[in-house]
């Protein structure tokens, strides 16, 4: 799998909180519904610059 996912997650990852769950902005509105998330905030992303990140905290 190659391309600007591929490419967002590995720049995710690289600013990742060590056991958390980090998803994206897209992903959080999918998951909104479902799970409790909390905004950790911008943070910097390689390739991507500056993104609005949230980490899981709950199933609803």
């Amino acid at each position: 799998m190659w391309g600007d996912t591929v490419n967002t997650a590995s720049g995710m990852e690289s600013e990742g909180l060590p056991g958390s769950i980090e998803v994206s902005p897209a992903t959080y509105e999918l998951m909104k519904p479902d799970f409790v998330c909390e905004s950790r905030g911008p943070i910097p992303v390689k390739r991507k610059g500056e993104m609005q990140t949230h980490i899981l905290v709950a199933k609803r």
